[in-house]
């Protein structure tokens, strides 16, 4: 005799059932705690930079509050130059190198490129500095941005500098993006489709259009598969 099939369970029965569990709701509650703990940890820490912006006329709880404004911000540029040499937690100046992502920061590039040089790989930080450098770039610095990107020391943060490059007419942007060093890096593996080379240990290459793509630290050149496919994404 064919058994009956269990009723599922919908959305709501299971959170019920959740919330019926003394030691789920134990471990959120604990989780609940510690976040808001860290919150008002990073708050605390942010308070200097929040102070100085208000007093700039600049009404925001975060850095990170200017990165999602449309509105131009050129006065808080240098207060937020200053701050992101300060020694803050690693999130709190990711939102401020982010904050500085727009083209009037270039006033601030030996600085930006100075800090992105320090920061260790890996960091938020470096991630939104690599971000600040590629917005204010201009065509006199596009020589910085070619020998960051191809300098291995700074990571996969390198990825986020592609778009100055992309931006740029200099000749230079361009052999960079076709030339060695900036198709797609071999690491162990499977193979991704159609091109054969390897994947990134967090996604495809470039030929397959994904934002996660690394250097390559070996030559690949412009007429090689991957290397009509560097050519072509970022054309």
């Amino acid at each position: 005799m064919r058994q009956k099939r269990q009723k599922r369970r919908t959305a709501a029965e299971f959170l019920a059932e959740l919330e019926a569990d003394p030691a789920y709701v134990s471990r959120r509650d604990e989780q609940e705690r510690q976040l808001r703990s860290r919150q008002a940890e990073l708050r605390r820490a942010e308070a200097p930079l929040i102070e100085e912006l208000g007093q700039a006329g600049f009404a925001v709880e975060s850095a990170s509050d200017l990165v999602n404004t449309s509105a131009p911000y050129p006065e808080a540029l240098p207060i937020l130059l200053a701050h992101l040499e300060r020694p803050y937690p690693d999130r709190i100046r990711e939102g401020i190198a982010r904050a500085l992502a727009v083209r009037d920061a270039k006033f601030g590039w030996d600085s930006l490129t100075a800090l992105y040089r320090r920061e260790p790989a890996g960091t938020d930080t470096k991630d939104g500095l690599a971000v600040a450098l590629a917005a204010a770039s201009y065509e006199e610095v596009i020589g910085d941005v070619v020998d960051l990107a191809r300098d291995e020391r700074h990571g996969e943060s390198r990825l986020l500098l592609l778009s100055a490059l992309k931006r740029s007419k200099d000749p230079k942007a361009r052999a960079a993006l076709e030339q060695s060093g900036f198709g797609c890096r071999g690491v162990p593996s499977r193979p991704a489709p159609f091109c054969g080379v390897r994947r990134s240990p967090r996604g495809l290459c470039l030929h397959h259009r994904r934002a996660d793509v690394l250097f390559v630290t070996r030559p690949v050149g412009a007429g090689s598969a991957c290397g009509r496919a560097a050519a072509a994404t970022v054309a």
